[in-house]
């Protein structure tokens, strides 16, 4: 009969070889998230800009402040020779 197989276990000093490489993944791993964080804030104070512009929009829409066509260049001026005589 054969005998069970023991789960491997890493020898106590791979683990402390490994140390260093787990503390620079560590590392790596907070200065991501603190990136990812402040992307998604960012992300969301545009969202809330965007919303509170979408508002004022609205409002100012509702209640008839409507950007007025701008004359073109000349118009309303008399041209050279229409002049009353």
């Amino acid at each position: 009969m054969e005998e069970p197989t023991q789960p491997s276990t890493p020898q106590y000093s791979d683990v402390e070889a490994l140390q260093p490489y787990f503390q620079q993944l560590e590392e790596q791993y907070q200065l991501f998230m603190d990136h990812h964080t402040q992307l998604q804030n960012r992300y969301h104070a545009l969202v809330e800009h965007h919303n509170l512009l979408e508002t004022l929009y609205d409002t100012l829409m509702t209640h008839r402040y409507r950007p007025t066509a701008r004359p073109k260049p000349g118009a309303g001026r008399l041209s050279p020779g229409t002049r009353g005589s």
